[in-house]
């Protein structure tokens, strides 16, 4: 038990227990009784903001995740039809003596460069954000920046994995056209 310096009229008390709530309960009766005492139970107080901040991190995280969710979907749409709509062209090049691997590693070099490309633009942009966020951090507590090598690397790798698995799908689709089947539906 310690007693602090009066500050505004008011004196302050520290009190540590050992039993929390015969303690809790007392000041509450005490509270109810006169309205000359207030508390703060700092236990609970931090309690309260540990789930606030649950809550919080749970509502932001699972706006990420849907997020990226439609994000990828999006990719894989978007590349997945791209390349069915140059059905007619595939199968030309098909008919003209090209192997499929070659199609194949065309497509994959083709999708490769676009990912590159986004990658050349989103991961300066991340990084400008990130740091200008850490920035803002920092005026309200210590805190260093660090290059973020390991969320960089994750980016990457989702990037290659959802381009490379749209353009696998479309290419196994592909893969199963009769080539003449093909430049005669695109022309009727």
């Amino acid at each position: 038990l310690s007693m602090l310096d009066q500050t505004w009229g008011l004196t302050g008390l520290y009190l540590r227990t050992n039993n929390y709530l015969a303690t809790k309960n007392y000041l509450d009766t005490l509270a109810e009784e006169t309205e000359l005492v207030y508390y703060s139970d700092y236990l609970s107080e931090s309690y309260q903001m540990r789930q606030v901040s649950k809550l919080i991190n749970l509502f932001a995280y699972g706006f990420v995740v849907i997020m990226t969710l439609i994000s990828v979907a999006n990719i894989f749409n978007i590349v997945s039809t791209n390349i069915l709509l140059r059905r007619k062209d595939i199968s030309m090049l098909r008919s003209l003596g090209m192997s499929s691997r070659k199609i194949a590693e065309m497509t994959v070099r083709e999708y490769a460069m676009c990912g590159f490309r986004a990658l050349c633009w989103s991961l300066p942009i991340g990084l400008f954000a990130d740091y200008l966020l850490k920035r803002l951090l920092a005026m309200a507590m210590t805190l260093e920046y660090g290059f973020p090598w390991a969320s960089f690397g994750i980016i990457v790798g989702c990037v290659v994995l959802v381009i490379g698995s749209s353009v696998a799908y479309a290419l196994t689709r592909i893969r199963k056209d009769n080539p003449i089947d093909a430049i005669r539906m695109e022309n009727t």
